[in-house]
C-alpha cells in the first residue's frame, strides 16, 4: 500500500497484517451538530398501524396487531385465550396479537369466497379465530 495513503487514513482506519498481506478495516465516524428526533423503534418494527384485520396481508406477517380494549372486552368476555396468554395480556395491559401465516391464509380464503354458494368449513386454533374476530 502507498505510505502516503496509510498516513492520511491512519486516524480513520486500522491495519492488520496477516501472512504478509495488509488488511485495512475502515472505522467510519459520525459527527453531528443537529439533534435528530428519535423514532419509537418498538412501534416501527413490531407493530402494524392497520387496525382492520381484513386488510392484513403478507407485508404484516410477524407484526403485532393491537385490539382496542373495549372491543377486546366484548369479544373475549367468555375466554378465547389460555391462562398464559391471559397473564401476558394483563402484564402488558393491552390485547395484541401477532399476525401469523395461518390467519393470513384464512383471511385470503375469506376474500376469495363466493358467498352465494354453501359455506366453507374452516378448522383452526383459537389464536387464528381470535385474530379473525
Amino acid at each position: 500500500m502507498n505510505n502516503n495513503r496509510l498516513k492520511s487514513l491512519w486516524n480513520l482506519s486500522r491495519f492488520y497484517r496477516m501472512s504478509n498481506t495488509e488488511i485495512m478495516v475502515i472505522q467510519r465516524r459520525k459527527f453531528a451538530t443537529v439533534n435528530l428526533p428519535v423514532r419509537d423503534l418498538s412501534q416501527a418494527f413490531f407493530r402494524t398501524d392497520v387496525s382492520n384485520p381484513a386488510e392484513h396481508n403478507d407485508l404484516h406477517h410477524g407484526l403485532f396487531y393491537r385490539i382496542p380494549n373495549d372491543i377486546a372486552n366484548r369479544l373475549f368476555l367468555l375466554g378465547g385465550f389460555d391462562k398464559n396468554q391471559q397473564e401476558m395480556l394483563k402484564v402488558f395491559q393491552e390485547t395484541a396479537i401477532m399476525i401469523r401465516k395461518p390467519a393470513l391464509e384464512v383471511i385470503d380464503y375469506l376474500r376469495r369466497t363466493d358467498f352465494s354458494k354453501p359455506p366453507n368449513s374452516y378448522m383452526g386454533q383459537s389464536d387464528r379465530v381470535n385474530h379473525l374476530l
